[in-house]
């Protein structure tokens, strides 16, 4: 039996609200996933947030200038920048547009 999957008899995990392990699924590899999710979306919202600094920069744009531009507020450019904020594809998409770029370069590292 590989050793993700418990025995027939089931065998309840708890952990933040989970009460049940999905698919017989262990706690330790349910966790794993959860944390590997949870790095993947942090090197994305880094790698957003520098490149998006980046562009501005290159385009000798003030924050206050693009948030103007997109109509966000200021101080949201400037968490979006730091990566403290997950921000919308509506968002993102005119971010893009605003910065004449596709889309998915704001992702690349």
């Amino acid at each position: 039996m590989p050793y993700y999957q418990t025995q027939k008899t089931h065998v309840p995990c708890t952990w933040g609200g989970i009460h049940s392990c999905v698919n017989g699924m262990s706690f330790l590899l349910f966790a794993l996933i959860i944390f590997h999710n949870w790095n993947m979306s942090q090197a994305l919202r880094e790698n957003f947030s520098q490149n998006l600094k980046k562009l501005r920069q290159e385009r000798g744009l003030k924050r206050e200038e693009l948030s103007l531009m997109l109509g966000f507020d200021n101080s949201y450019i400037s968490k979006v920048e730091k990566g403290k904020v997950n921000i919308t594809i509506d968002r993102i998409e005119k971010i893009a547009t605003i910065l004449e770029i596709p889309a998915e370069f704001l992702f690349k590292k």
